[in-house]
């Protein structure tokens, strides 16, 4: 579902996609990377992937530090964002705030205007309303810029796109070998462009 707002310049040079690790939000971004080859997007167009962390989440880790948290988080955001955008010939971003997601999203649009925010959304069941007041919702209601909204099933099992706090912790924690140390990742791909992290 797009969401027209104040003109949407095509193709849009700077795309916004919020990231949480959940398959909705891997099926959002791939989404995004189609629609823009759609209508023959060129390759000056960028991509920005942006994780939000939680004060509570640096904290909840166990045995790391919240630097390693953060550091952690910028390397699986990197790591997902390489994964999910292969298909796409421009620049990539990616960038981790630290804070309330709500307002670290609306932050981040007010200090690096963009032309459309990809977000994945579920189906009209129990968790779509649960996502009234959630980060998806917020975009919905406030973005001055074009949405595209990913719908994705509802199907038995699968959780809220919205992690708690907790969760997000004990993932990020399980993601660290013994060491410490980040898990190895594949190695560039000379025939993309870098990938840009904050």
């Amino acid at each position: 579902v797009l969401i027209v707002r104040n003109g949407l310049p095509l193709p849009p040079r700077r795309v916004l996609a919020p990231i949480d690790f959940s398959p909705t939000s891997a099926l959002a971004v791939e989404a995004g990377v189609r629609f823009l080859l759609q209508i023959h997007a060129d390759s000056t167009a960028s991509i920005e992937s942006l994780f939000v962390l939680s004060e509570l989440s640096r904290q909840l880790a166990v045995n790391l530090s919240p630097q390693q948290v953060d550091r952690l988080a910028k390397e699986e955001l990197l790591r997902f964002t390489f994964e999910h955008t292969s298909a796409w010939p421009g620049t990539i971003e990616t960038r981790v705030r630290i804070g309330d997601a709500r307002h670290q999203l609306q932050k981040e649009l007010d200090e690096h205007p963009v032309d459309l925010v990809v977000v994945g959304s579920h189906g009209h069941g129990r968790i779509h309303r649960a996502l009234i007041g959630s980060v998806a919702g917020q975009i919905a209601r406030q973005a001055a810029c074009s949405v595209l909204f990913v719908p994705q099933p509802e199907k038995e099992g699968v959780s809220d796109m919205a992690d708690t706090d907790a969760t997000r912790a004990e993932d990020l924690h399980h993601r660290v070998p013994a060491s410490h140390e980040a898990s190895p990742r594949p190695g560039p791909d000379p025939l993309r462009p870098a990938l840009k992290t904050q």
